[in-house]
């Protein structure tokens, strides 16, 4: 079971770095606010545009430079 703390960490892998930010919550508008480490990591600006996706796991946020590699069906 892995504990999340609010300081940033990461986890080597062999192949790639897995982080994780903290905990963020819904606002009464369904939004939530990018914890700033997160922003500064993957050179997340105001306006950009982000895909979300997920399955029975989970969800996640990809930038969307990269989701070009995604067909979404």
């Amino acid at each position: 079971m892995w504990e999340i703390s609010y300081f940033s960490y990461y986890e080597r892998t062999k192949y790639r770095r897995k982080y994780a930010f903290g905990v963020v919550k819904v606002g009464d508008k369904g939004q939530i606010v990018i914890p700033k480490d997160a922003r500064k990591q993957y050179s997340i600006k105001p306006g950009d545009t982000l895909m979300m996706l997920g399955d029975e796991n989970g969800m996640a946020l990809l930038k969307q430079r990269f989701s070009h590699v995604l067909s979404v069906n």
